[in-house]
Protein backbone atom coordinates (compact mmCIF):
# COMPACT_ATOMS: atom_id res chain seq x y z
CA UNK A 1 0.00 0.00 0.00
CA UNK A 2 1.61 3.25 -0.76
CA UNK A 3 1.05 7.09 0.91
CA UNK A 4 -1.09 9.05 -0.59
CA UNK A 5 1.41 12.01 0.55
CA UNK A 6 4.25 11.14 -0.32
CA UNK A 7 4.09 7.45 -2.25
CA UNK A 8 6.23 5.66 -0.18
CA UNK A 9 5.69 1.75 0.32
CA UNK A 10 3.78 0.99 3.37
CA UNK A 11 2.70 -2.68 4.48
CA UNK A 12 -0.85 -2.26 5.35
CA UNK A 13 -3.31 1.09 6.62
CA UNK A 14 -2.65 2.57 9.43
CA UNK A 15 0.99 2.56 10.11
CA UNK A 16 2.82 5.61 9.95
CA UNK A 17 4.73 6.26 6.49
CA UNK A 18 8.97 6.18 6.99
CA UNK A 19 8.80 9.04 4.15
CA UNK A 20 6.62 11.82 6.14
CA UNK A 21 5.58 10.65 8.70
CA UNK A 22 1.84 10.88 8.02
CA UNK A 23 -0.54 7.79 9.24
CA UNK A 24 -1.99 5.86 6.41
CA UNK A 25 -5.55 6.26 5.72
CA UNK A 26 -7.31 5.36 2.12
CA UNK A 27 -11.09 5.91 1.86
CA UNK A 28 -13.20 2.59 1.83
CA UNK A 29 -15.45 1.80 -0.93
CA UNK A 30 -18.50 3.11 0.91
CA UNK A 31 -16.76 6.15 1.97
CA UNK A 32 -16.47 6.76 -1.93
CA UNK A 33 -20.39 6.33 -3.04
CA UNK A 34 -21.34 8.51 -0.56
CA UNK A 35 -19.19 11.23 -1.97
CA UNK A 36 -20.19 10.09 -5.37
CA UNK A 37 -23.96 10.64 -4.43
CA UNK A 38 -23.40 14.09 -2.59
CA UNK A 39 -21.62 15.49 -5.55
CA UNK A 40 -24.90 14.00 -7.69
CA UNK A 41 -27.11 15.42 -5.71
CA UNK A 42 -25.30 18.81 -6.28
CA UNK A 43 -25.67 18.44 -9.91
CA UNK A 44 -28.94 17.46 -10.27
CA UNK A 45 -30.49 20.44 -7.98
CA UNK A 46 -30.05 23.30 -9.99
CA UNK A 47 -31.26 21.23 -12.43
CA UNK A 48 -34.78 20.18 -10.76
CA UNK A 49 -35.14 23.85 -10.20
CA UNK A 50 -35.09 24.87 -14.02
CA UNK A 51 -37.48 22.06 -14.91
CA UNK A 52 -40.03 23.43 -11.72
CA UNK A 53 -39.68 26.92 -13.37
CA UNK A 54 -40.09 26.22 -16.49
CA UNK A 55 -43.69 24.03 -15.89
CA UNK A 56 -44.49 27.20 -13.39
CA UNK A 57 -43.95 29.32 -15.97
CA UNK A 58 -46.10 27.33 -18.61
CA UNK A 59 -48.90 27.49 -15.78
CA UNK A 60 -48.99 31.63 -15.54
CA UNK A 61 -48.96 31.57 -19.44
CA UNK A 62 -51.57 29.66 -19.56
CA UNK A 63 -53.53 31.35 -16.88
CA UNK A 64 -53.44 34.54 -18.88
CA UNK A 65 -54.38 33.24 -22.16
CA UNK A 66 -57.54 31.77 -20.54
CA UNK A 67 -57.87 35.45 -18.71
CA UNK A 68 -57.68 37.13 -22.13
CA UNK A 69 -59.93 34.69 -24.09
CA UNK A 70 -62.66 34.99 -21.54
CA UNK A 71 -62.10 39.07 -21.02
CA UNK A 72 -62.90 38.78 -24.80
CA UNK A 73 -65.92 36.73 -25.09
CA UNK A 74 -67.45 38.54 -22.09
CA UNK A 75 -66.82 41.88 -24.10
CA UNK A 76 -67.97 40.34 -27.36
CA UNK A 77 -71.39 39.06 -25.09
CA UNK A 78 -71.59 42.33 -24.20
CA UNK A 79 -71.61 43.96 -27.92
CA UNK A 80 -74.23 41.49 -28.67
CA UNK A 81 -76.06 42.51 -25.77
CA UNK A 82 -75.81 46.21 -26.83
CA UNK A 83 -76.86 45.27 -30.69
CA UNK A 84 -80.29 43.57 -29.40
CA UNK A 85 -81.01 46.15 -26.76
CA UNK A 86 -80.47 49.27 -29.46
CA UNK A 87 -83.07 51.38 -29.51
CA UNK A 88 -84.53 50.14 -26.29
CA UNK A 89 -85.42 52.82 -23.87
CA UNK A 90 -86.29 50.20 -20.99
CA UNK A 91 -83.06 48.38 -21.05
CA UNK A 92 -80.92 51.95 -21.00
CA UNK A 93 -77.80 50.86 -22.47
CA UNK A 94 -75.53 53.25 -24.52
CA UNK A 95 -76.50 53.61 -28.19
CA UNK A 96 -74.97 54.49 -31.08
CA UNK A 97 -74.61 58.16 -32.59
CA UNK A 98 -77.24 59.18 -34.71
CA UNK A 99 -74.66 61.38 -36.67
CA UNK A 100 -72.05 58.98 -37.25
CA UNK A 101 -73.10 55.74 -35.87
CA UNK A 102 -70.18 55.61 -33.80
CA UNK A 103 -70.55 53.88 -30.23
CA UNK A 104 -69.92 56.24 -27.07
CA UNK A 105 -66.53 54.72 -25.29
CA UNK A 106 -67.17 52.73 -21.76
CA UNK A 107 -64.91 51.85 -19.75
CA UNK A 108 -64.63 48.19 -18.28
CA UNK A 109 -66.67 49.37 -15.55
CA UNK A 110 -69.29 51.07 -17.15
CA UNK A 111 -69.72 48.03 -19.56
CA UNK A 112 -69.73 45.72 -16.22
CA UNK A 113 -72.90 48.07 -15.18
CA UNK A 114 -74.23 47.62 -18.81
CA UNK A 115 -73.77 43.76 -18.45
CA UNK A 116 -75.92 44.01 -15.49
CA UNK A 117 -78.78 46.23 -16.79
CA UNK A 118 -78.95 43.46 -19.84
CA UNK A 119 -79.50 40.94 -17.12
CA UNK A 120 -82.39 43.38 -15.75
CA UNK A 121 -83.77 43.79 -18.98
CA UNK A 122 -84.04 40.64 -19.95
CA UNK A 123 -86.58 40.06 -16.71
CA UNK A 124 -88.47 43.11 -17.64
CA UNK A 125 -88.70 41.83 -21.47
CA UNK A 126 -89.91 38.22 -20.08
CA UNK A 127 -92.47 40.40 -17.82
CA UNK A 128 -93.33 42.61 -20.74
CA UNK A 129 -93.90 39.37 -22.51
CA UNK A 130 -96.12 37.99 -20.46
CA UNK A 131 -98.43 40.96 -18.74
CA UNK A 132 -100.03 40.63 -15.56
CA UNK A 133 -103.75 39.77 -16.17
CA UNK A 134 -105.93 43.09 -15.71
CA UNK A 135 -109.88 42.98 -14.98
CA UNK A 136 -110.34 43.81 -18.21
CA UNK A 137 -109.12 41.26 -20.62
CA UNK A 138 -109.76 41.08 -24.54
CA UNK A 139 -111.15 37.66 -23.69
CA UNK A 140 -110.13 35.96 -26.22
CA UNK A 141 -109.70 38.35 -29.17
CA UNK A 142 -112.70 40.73 -28.46
CA UNK A 143 -113.05 43.16 -26.10
CA UNK A 144 -116.19 44.56 -25.27
CA UNK A 145 -114.97 48.23 -23.69
CA UNK A 146 -114.66 48.64 -27.52
CA UNK A 147 -117.39 49.70 -29.84
CA UNK A 148 -118.22 47.56 -32.54
CA UNK A 149 -117.06 47.98 -36.02
CA UNK A 150 -119.37 48.72 -38.69
CA UNK A 151 -118.45 45.94 -41.03
CA UNK A 152 -118.59 43.46 -38.52
CA UNK A 153 -122.02 44.54 -37.52
CA UNK A 154 -123.02 44.23 -40.38
CA UNK A 155 -121.34 40.22 -40.34
CA UNK A 156 -122.88 39.79 -37.43
CA UNK A 157 -127.14 40.31 -37.95
CA UNK A 158 -128.85 39.21 -36.01
CA UNK A 159 -125.60 38.26 -33.09
CA UNK A 160 -125.40 42.11 -33.05
CA UNK A 161 -127.79 42.04 -30.65
CA UNK A 162 -125.60 40.08 -28.56
CA UNK A 163 -122.64 41.95 -28.45
CA UNK A 164 -124.89 44.72 -27.63
CA UNK A 165 -126.26 42.91 -24.43
CA UNK A 166 -122.63 41.70 -24.02
CA UNK A 167 -121.80 45.83 -23.69
CA UNK A 168 -124.35 46.48 -21.50
CA UNK A 169 -123.29 43.84 -19.09
CA UNK A 170 -120.25 44.92 -18.82
CA UNK A 171 -121.37 48.27 -18.17
CA UNK A 172 -123.78 47.00 -14.82
CA UNK A 173 -120.90 45.24 -13.53
CA UNK A 174 -118.93 48.30 -13.76
CA UNK A 175 -121.92 50.09 -11.77
CA UNK A 176 -121.35 47.67 -8.85
CA UNK A 177 -124.90 45.77 -10.57
CA UNK A 178 -122.86 42.36 -11.57
CA UNK A 179 -125.64 40.06 -11.21
CA UNK A 180 -127.80 41.58 -13.34
CA UNK A 181 -125.36 42.65 -16.28
CA UNK A 182 -125.06 38.55 -15.46
CA UNK A 183 -127.99 37.69 -16.35
CA UNK A 184 -128.63 40.03 -19.06
CA UNK A 185 -125.83 38.62 -21.18
CA UNK A 186 -126.99 35.09 -19.96
CA UNK A 187 -130.25 35.94 -21.36
CA UNK A 188 -128.78 36.93 -24.78
CA UNK A 189 -127.16 33.67 -25.21
CA UNK A 190 -129.81 31.64 -24.33
CA UNK A 191 -131.71 33.26 -27.07
CA UNK A 192 -129.02 32.83 -29.57
CA UNK A 193 -127.64 29.89 -28.77
CA UNK A 194 -125.09 30.43 -31.54
CA UNK A 195 -123.51 33.20 -29.98
CA UNK A 196 -121.34 30.80 -27.46
CA UNK A 197 -118.88 30.64 -30.39
CA UNK A 198 -118.08 34.69 -30.53
CA UNK A 199 -114.90 34.75 -29.68
CA UNK A 200 -114.67 36.52 -25.72
CA UNK A 201 -118.29 35.15 -25.03
CA UNK A 202 -116.85 32.67 -22.56
CA UNK A 203 -114.22 34.55 -20.87
CA UNK A 204 -116.59 37.85 -20.65
CA UNK A 205 -119.06 35.53 -18.17
CA UNK A 206 -116.14 34.28 -16.49
CA UNK A 207 -115.52 38.05 -15.36
CA UNK A 208 -118.72 38.82 -14.95
CA UNK A 209 -119.02 36.00 -12.46
CA UNK A 210 -116.03 37.17 -10.61
CA UNK A 211 -117.30 40.87 -10.81
CA UNK A 212 -120.22 39.25 -8.53
CA UNK A 213 -118.47 37.69 -6.75
CA UNK A 214 -116.72 40.77 -5.54
CA UNK A 215 -119.62 42.43 -4.77
CA UNK A 216 -121.10 39.68 -2.93
CA UNK A 217 -118.31 39.46 -0.88
CA UNK A 218 -118.51 43.90 -0.16
CA UNK A 219 -122.09 43.52 0.99
CA UNK A 220 -120.77 40.51 3.53
CA UNK A 221 -122.33 37.28 1.54
CA UNK A 222 -118.86 35.16 1.34
CA UNK A 223 -121.17 32.01 0.56
CA UNK A 224 -123.31 33.93 -2.15
CA UNK A 225 -119.60 35.00 -3.51
CA UNK A 226 -118.12 31.61 -3.40
CA UNK A 227 -120.47 30.17 -5.67
CA UNK A 228 -119.82 33.10 -8.12
CA UNK A 229 -116.48 32.62 -8.24
CA UNK A 230 -116.97 28.81 -8.56
CA UNK A 231 -119.03 29.26 -11.49
CA UNK A 232 -116.20 31.47 -13.40
CA UNK A 233 -113.66 28.61 -12.58
CA UNK A 234 -115.36 26.49 -14.54
CA UNK A 235 -115.07 28.91 -17.45
CA UNK A 236 -111.71 30.22 -16.80
CA UNK A 237 -109.86 27.49 -14.63
CA UNK A 238 -106.63 29.07 -14.19
CA UNK A 239 -107.86 32.64 -13.13
CA UNK A 240 -105.87 34.18 -10.69
CA UNK A 241 -108.50 36.54 -9.85
CA UNK A 242 -111.15 33.40 -9.41
CA UNK A 243 -108.54 31.71 -6.89
CA UNK A 244 -108.20 35.03 -5.10
CA UNK A 245 -112.05 35.50 -4.74
CA UNK A 246 -112.81 31.71 -3.43
CA UNK A 247 -109.44 32.29 -1.05
CA UNK A 248 -111.00 35.76 0.49
CA UNK A 249 -114.27 33.88 0.82
CA UNK A 250 -112.93 31.51 2.80
CA UNK A 251 -110.98 33.82 4.82
CA UNK A 252 -114.71 36.41 5.80
CA UNK A 253 -115.55 32.27 7.08
CA UNK A 254 -112.61 32.46 8.78
CA UNK A 255 -111.44 28.98 7.23
CA UNK A 256 -108.10 30.19 6.63
CA UNK A 257 -106.64 26.37 5.67
CA UNK A 258 -109.17 26.12 3.07
CA UNK A 259 -108.17 29.60 1.76
CA UNK A 260 -104.59 28.68 1.50
CA UNK A 261 -105.50 25.95 -0.42
CA UNK A 262 -107.11 27.61 -3.25
CA UNK A 263 -104.24 30.31 -3.19
CA UNK A 264 -101.68 27.03 -4.05
CA UNK A 265 -104.06 25.65 -6.31
CA UNK A 266 -104.08 29.55 -7.95
CA UNK A 267 -100.28 29.94 -7.71
CA UNK A 268 -99.33 26.37 -9.57
CA UNK A 269 -101.09 28.41 -12.77
CA UNK A 270 -100.16 31.83 -11.90
CA UNK A 271 -97.00 31.25 -9.78
CA UNK A 272 -95.89 35.38 -10.06
CA UNK A 273 -99.54 37.09 -9.41
CA UNK A 274 -98.86 39.41 -6.86
CA UNK A 275 -102.73 39.14 -5.37
CA UNK A 276 -102.12 35.65 -4.50
CA UNK A 277 -98.80 35.68 -3.13
CA UNK A 278 -99.86 39.11 -0.87
CA UNK A 279 -102.80 36.15 0.51
CA UNK A 280 -100.41 33.51 0.94
CA UNK A 281 -97.83 35.29 2.75
CA UNK A 282 -100.46 36.59 5.02
CA UNK A 283 -102.16 33.02 5.52
CA UNK A 284 -99.07 31.30 6.39
CA UNK A 285 -98.23 34.15 8.62
CA UNK A 286 -102.08 33.84 10.43
CA UNK A 287 -101.69 30.02 10.38
CA UNK A 288 -98.07 30.40 12.45
CA UNK A 289 -95.86 29.30 9.54
CA UNK A 290 -93.96 32.65 10.19
CA UNK A 291 -91.35 31.39 7.40
CA UNK A 292 -93.49 30.27 4.34
CA UNK A 293 -95.03 34.21 5.09
CA UNK A 294 -91.52 35.10 4.90
CA UNK A 295 -90.72 33.77 1.74
CA UNK A 296 -94.10 34.18 -0.25
CA UNK A 297 -93.45 38.11 1.02
CA UNK A 298 -90.10 38.57 -0.26
CA UNK A 299 -90.78 36.61 -3.76
CA UNK A 300 -93.69 39.51 -3.75
CA UNK A 301 -91.03 42.05 -3.67
CA UNK A 302 -89.37 40.81 -6.04
CA UNK A 303 -92.53 40.71 -8.34
CA UNK A 304 -93.81 43.79 -7.54
CA UNK A 305 -90.42 45.61 -6.95
CA UNK A 306 -92.46 49.30 -6.53
CA UNK A 307 -95.06 47.82 -3.94
CA UNK A 308 -94.79 49.96 -1.36
CA UNK A 309 -97.54 47.71 0.26
CA UNK A 310 -95.11 44.65 -0.55
CA UNK A 311 -92.27 46.22 1.03
CA UNK A 312 -93.77 46.95 4.02
CA UNK A 313 -95.48 43.68 4.40
CA UNK A 314 -92.10 41.66 3.70
CA UNK A 315 -90.11 44.31 6.35
CA UNK A 316 -93.13 43.39 8.97
CA UNK A 317 -92.78 40.09 8.20
CA UNK A 318 -89.29 39.96 8.66
CA UNK A 319 -89.18 41.82 11.93
CA UNK A 320 -91.57 39.17 13.41
CA UNK A 321 -89.26 35.97 11.95
CA UNK A 322 -86.41 38.00 13.44
CA UNK A 323 -87.95 37.26 17.38
CA UNK A 324 -89.85 34.15 16.62
CA UNK A 325 -90.42 32.28 19.58
CA UNK A 326 -88.60 28.88 18.92
CA UNK A 327 -90.85 27.00 21.25
CA UNK A 328 -94.04 25.86 20.62
CA UNK A 329 -97.11 25.07 23.23
CA UNK A 330 -99.96 23.48 20.98
CA UNK A 331 -103.48 23.48 22.73
CA UNK A 332 -106.98 22.30 21.16
CA UNK A 333 -107.36 26.07 20.77
CA UNK A 334 -104.51 27.82 20.83
CA UNK A 335 -100.90 28.01 20.15
CA UNK A 336 -98.39 29.73 22.61
CA UNK A 337 -95.12 30.68 21.29
CA UNK A 338 -91.89 31.47 23.52
CA UNK A 339 -88.14 32.23 23.21
CA UNK A 340 -87.05 29.43 26.09
CA UNK A 341 -87.51 26.58 28.92
CA UNK A 342 -87.58 28.99 31.23
CA UNK A 343 -90.84 30.83 29.75
CA UNK A 344 -92.66 27.12 29.72
CA UNK A 345 -93.88 27.86 32.85
CA UNK A 346 -95.35 31.42 31.71
CA UNK A 347 -96.72 30.16 28.97
CA UNK A 348 -98.58 27.32 31.00
CA UNK A 349 -100.26 30.17 32.80
CA UNK A 350 -101.36 32.33 29.71
CA UNK A 351 -102.45 28.50 28.36
CA UNK A 352 -104.73 28.79 31.20
CA UNK A 353 -105.67 32.47 31.67
CA UNK A 354 -106.89 31.94 27.53
CA UNK A 355 -108.86 28.70 28.21
CA UNK A 356 -110.57 30.35 31.35
CA UNK A 357 -111.89 32.88 28.92
CA UNK A 358 -112.87 31.23 26.07
CA UNK A 359 -115.27 29.02 28.40
CA UNK A 360 -116.39 31.75 30.04
CA UNK A 361 -117.52 34.01 27.01
CA UNK A 362 -118.79 31.09 24.85
CA UNK A 363 -121.43 30.47 27.97
CA UNK A 364 -122.02 34.06 28.39
CA UNK A 365 -122.01 35.29 24.41
CA UNK A 366 -122.73 31.85 23.02
CA UNK A 367 -119.45 32.39 20.35
CA UNK A 368 -115.73 31.93 20.42
CA UNK A 369 -112.98 32.54 17.39
CA UNK A 370 -112.97 30.23 14.90
CA UNK A 371 -109.93 28.53 14.62
CA UNK A 372 -106.57 28.73 16.36
CA UNK A 373 -105.11 31.68 18.48
CA UNK A 374 -101.74 32.04 18.09
CA UNK A 375 -100.50 34.22 20.95
CA UNK A 376 -96.70 34.93 21.31
CA UNK A 377 -94.46 35.77 24.32
CA UNK A 378 -91.58 38.17 24.46
CA UNK A 379 -89.30 40.16 26.15
CA UNK A 380 -90.07 44.08 27.02
CA UNK A 381 -87.09 45.00 24.42
CA UNK A 382 -89.10 42.59 21.40
CA UNK A 383 -92.59 43.90 22.55
CA UNK A 384 -91.53 47.67 21.89
CA UNK A 385 -89.50 47.10 18.86
CA UNK A 386 -92.16 44.85 17.16
CA UNK A 387 -95.29 46.34 17.70
CA UNK A 388 -94.48 50.14 18.77
CA UNK A 389 -96.87 50.02 21.75
CA UNK A 390 -96.30 52.92 24.52
CA UNK A 391 -94.49 52.17 27.83
CA UNK A 392 -97.73 51.38 29.77
CA UNK A 393 -99.42 48.96 26.95
CA UNK A 394 -98.75 45.23 28.17
CA UNK A 395 -100.01 43.30 25.62
CA UNK A 396 -102.11 44.16 21.97
CA UNK A 397 -103.26 42.01 19.28
CA UNK A 398 -103.08 42.25 15.51
CA UNK A 399 -104.27 39.17 14.34
CA UNK A 400 -102.04 37.66 16.92
CA UNK A 401 -101.55 38.04 20.60
CA UNK A 402 -98.56 39.61 21.44
CA UNK A 403 -97.67 40.12 25.14
CA UNK A 404 -94.49 40.61 26.92
CA UNK A 405 -93.28 38.34 29.80
CA UNK A 406 -91.06 40.29 32.11
CA UNK A 407 -94.02 41.65 34.35
CA UNK A 408 -93.40 40.70 37.91
CA UNK A 409 -97.05 40.53 38.81
CA UNK A 410 -98.18 37.52 37.22
CA UNK A 411 -101.97 38.13 38.02
CA UNK A 412 -101.61 41.11 35.45
CA UNK A 413 -100.48 39.12 32.91
CA UNK A 414 -103.40 36.65 33.25
CA UNK A 415 -105.62 39.31 33.31
CA UNK A 416 -103.77 41.12 30.15
CA UNK A 417 -103.83 37.60 28.37
CA UNK A 418 -107.92 37.44 28.82
CA UNK A 419 -107.62 41.42 27.43
CA UNK A 420 -106.55 40.53 24.19
CA UNK A 421 -108.23 37.24 23.56
CA UNK A 422 -111.74 39.69 23.89
CA UNK A 423 -110.32 41.70 21.01
CA UNK A 424 -109.75 38.41 19.23
CA UNK A 425 -113.12 36.94 19.69
CA UNK A 426 -114.61 40.62 18.81
CA UNK A 427 -112.00 40.71 15.47
CA UNK A 428 -113.70 37.54 14.70
CA UNK A 429 -117.20 38.56 15.09
CA UNK A 430 -117.08 41.95 13.14
CA UNK A 431 -114.06 41.76 11.28
CA UNK A 432 -111.49 45.26 10.73
CA UNK A 433 -114.77 47.70 10.86
CA UNK A 434 -115.28 47.36 14.32
CA UNK A 435 -114.52 50.82 16.27
CA UNK A 436 -111.37 51.26 18.89
CA UNK A 437 -114.20 52.80 20.94
CA UNK A 438 -115.85 49.04 21.13
CA UNK A 439 -113.30 47.07 20.78
CA UNK A 440 -112.15 48.50 23.58
CA UNK A 441 -114.90 48.86 25.76
CA UNK A 442 -116.02 44.88 24.89
CA UNK A 443 -112.40 43.87 26.03
CA UNK A 444 -112.21 45.47 29.47
CA UNK A 445 -115.42 44.49 29.80
CA UNK A 446 -115.25 40.78 29.71
CA UNK A 447 -111.79 40.70 30.39
CA UNK A 448 -110.67 38.49 33.55
CA UNK A 449 -110.95 41.07 36.84
CA UNK A 450 -112.81 43.17 35.20
CA UNK A 451 -112.81 47.04 36.04
CA UNK A 452 -116.80 47.37 35.50
CA UNK A 453 -117.72 47.30 38.99
CA UNK A 454 -115.47 50.25 39.80
CA UNK A 455 -117.03 52.62 37.61
CA UNK A 456 -119.24 54.96 39.73
CA UNK A 457 -116.19 55.53 41.64
CA UNK A 458 -113.95 56.18 38.97
CA UNK A 459 -116.04 58.32 36.75
CA UNK A 460 -116.59 60.71 39.75
CA UNK A 461 -112.99 61.91 39.18
CA UNK A 462 -113.88 63.58 36.17
CA UNK A 463 -116.08 66.63 35.38
CA UNK A 464 -115.56 66.65 31.67
CA UNK A 465 -115.91 63.72 29.07
CA UNK A 466 -114.94 63.16 25.49
CA UNK A 467 -117.35 63.35 22.73
CA UNK A 468 -117.84 60.29 20.99
CA UNK A 469 -116.35 60.71 17.86
CA UNK A 470 -112.98 61.92 19.48
CA UNK A 471 -112.71 58.29 21.33
CA UNK A 472 -110.68 56.06 19.02
CA UNK A 473 -107.80 59.18 18.54
CA UNK A 474 -108.00 59.15 22.41
CA UNK A 475 -107.54 55.92 23.14
CA UNK A 476 -103.95 55.80 21.38
CA UNK A 477 -103.31 59.15 23.09
CA UNK A 478 -99.94 59.31 24.58
CA UNK A 479 -101.05 61.08 27.83
CA UNK A 480 -101.82 58.51 29.28
CA UNK A 481 -104.14 60.88 31.14
CA UNK A 482 -106.34 61.42 28.29
CA UNK A 483 -106.38 58.04 27.08
CA UNK A 484 -107.18 56.46 30.17
CA UNK A 485 -110.89 58.95 30.20
CA UNK A 486 -111.34 57.48 26.83
CA UNK A 487 -110.59 54.16 28.15
CA UNK A 488 -112.98 54.67 30.54
CA UNK A 489 -115.68 56.41 28.59
CA UNK A 490 -115.66 52.85 26.54
CA UNK A 491 -116.21 50.54 29.31
CA UNK A 492 -119.26 52.70 30.27
CA UNK A 493 -120.72 52.83 27.25
CA UNK A 494 -120.31 48.94 26.51
CA UNK A 495 -121.90 48.22 30.11
CA UNK A 496 -124.70 50.44 29.48
CA UNK A 497 -125.68 48.38 26.33
CA UNK A 498 -125.34 45.06 28.26
CA UNK A 499 -127.34 46.00 30.84
CA UNK A 500 -130.07 47.45 28.85
CA UNK A 501 -130.14 44.84 25.83
CA UNK A 502 -128.18 41.82 27.23
CA UNK A 503 -124.55 40.59 26.09
CA UNK A 504 -126.04 38.45 22.99
CA UNK A 505 -127.65 41.93 21.92
CA UNK A 506 -124.15 43.29 21.55
CA UNK A 507 -123.23 40.03 19.83
CA UNK A 508 -125.70 40.57 17.17
CA UNK A 509 -124.79 44.16 16.60
CA UNK A 510 -121.20 42.81 15.94
CA UNK A 511 -122.08 40.55 13.24
CA UNK A 512 -124.13 43.13 11.66
CA UNK A 513 -121.30 45.31 11.07
CA UNK A 514 -119.63 42.09 9.82
CA UNK A 515 -121.90 42.22 7.13
CA UNK A 516 -121.28 45.83 5.96
CA UNK A 517 -123.59 47.80 8.26
CA UNK A 518 -121.67 51.15 9.52
CA UNK A 519 -121.48 50.53 13.60
CA UNK A 520 -124.32 53.31 13.97
CA UNK A 521 -126.71 51.45 12.15
CA UNK A 522 -125.89 48.30 13.41
CA UNK A 523 -126.49 49.11 17.46
CA UNK A 524 -129.57 51.12 16.40
CA UNK A 525 -130.96 48.66 14.94
CA UNK A 526 -129.98 46.63 18.08
CA UNK A 527 -130.19 48.86 20.96
CA UNK A 528 -132.33 51.59 19.70
CA UNK A 529 -130.42 54.37 19.74
CA UNK A 530 -127.22 55.63 18.14
CA UNK A 531 -124.11 55.14 20.20
CA UNK A 532 -123.59 59.25 21.02
CA UNK A 533 -126.87 59.15 22.53
CA UNK A 534 -126.11 56.32 24.51
CA UNK A 535 -123.24 57.43 25.63
CA UNK A 536 -124.37 60.16 27.19
CA UNK A 537 -127.46 58.39 28.78
CA UNK A 538 -124.72 56.22 29.75
CA UNK A 539 -122.79 58.79 31.60
CA UNK A 540 -125.41 60.44 33.04
CA UNK A 541 -126.89 57.25 34.40
CA UNK A 542 -123.32 56.68 36.17
CA UNK A 543 -122.79 59.98 37.18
Amino acid sequence: MRCPACGCEVESQGLICPGCGRPVTMAGPSSARRQHSVKKQKTRSPILGIILAAIGLAAIILLIRNYIYIHKATRREIRQGRASAKGSHDRGIHQQSAGNGEQNSTSIKALDLETKKIEKAGQAGEKRENPKKTEQPSYFGWNPGKPIPPDWRSMLGDLAGVVDAAQEARDLAEDGKAEQGLKRFEKAILEHPEARKLAGARGLRAWLYEQAGKQELEAGRPNSAAQDFLAGLDLAPDSPGLRAGIARAHMANHEFESALVQVERGLLASPSDPVLLELKSFLAWKLDDVQAAKKAAAKLTHTSPGSLRAAAMEMRINKEAAVEGKLRKLGRHFIIRYQGPRDRQTADLVMSALERTRQRLRRELGAEPQGLVVALLYTRQQFRGLTGSPAWAGGGFDGKIRLFTARADVHQLEVTASHEYVHALVFDLAGSNCPRWLQEGLAQYFQEDSRKDSLLSRLQGFKRFLPLSSLDKALINPDQSISALAYLESLTLVAYIIQKRGARDMVRALRRISQGQTTDAAIKTTCGDAPAKLLEKALADFK
